[in-house]
């Protein structure tokens, strides 16, 4: 293992040596559309003791994918950070991290980061700001109403979308 370790707040791509220590807090897969032969890819959301949480990608061809598990905390080290880019990104940070090769995963036994990362907010803020946000959210609410079937053009393509009313549960 090793004892000194970085902060998922301070990553950035100035570097190229970082260390964390972190809990999956979650993970799906992603299917790997460009080689249908290659294994899904495993994207995941890595939380620190402080709360921090960022994007990772593990590449389908990467065997460390095999050795991880959702809610296990882990040594990471040797990973690449690039800019979060994505349409809709899963954390609000800046970066997100590549597993590759070189990366080295150790399991490990930490109480002081939190099993869930949840950062609940009032009803109001989400309706207010995530029109806007290109960040997804969870949502616990009631559905209230549900309205007719819309056609959007997204990334050129159309789609077609059902408009659902939420309210709020915390009232």
């Amino acid at each position: 293992m090793f004892s000194k370790y970085d902060f998922i707040k301070d990553i950035n791509p100035t570097k190229e040596d970082w260390g964390i220590k972190v809990r999956m807090i979650r993970c799906w897969k992603v299917p790997n559309f460009h080689r249908k032969n290659f294994d899904d890819n495993v994207d995941m959301i890595l939380m620190d003791e402080h709360g921090g949480k960022i994007h990772a990608t593990v590449k389908g061809t990467l065997q460390v994918r095999k050795k991880i598990r959702e809610g296990d905390v882990y040594f990471v080290k040797n990973f690449g950070v690039g800019l979060n880019a994505d349409m809709f990104r899963p954390t609000g940070h800046e970066y997100r991290l590549s597993f590759n090769l070189r990366t080295d995963v150790k399991s490990t036994f930490d109480a002081s980061i939190p099993d869930d990362g949840f950062d609940f907010v009032d009803f109001e803020l989400i309706e207010k700001e995530a029109p806007n946000s290109p960040y997804l959210v969870g949502v616990v609410g009631l559905l209230t109403r549900v309205g007719d079937v819309v056609e959007h053009v997204v990334s050129g393509r159309k789609t077609k979308m059902i408009v659902l009313e939420l309210g709020n549960l915390m009232y």
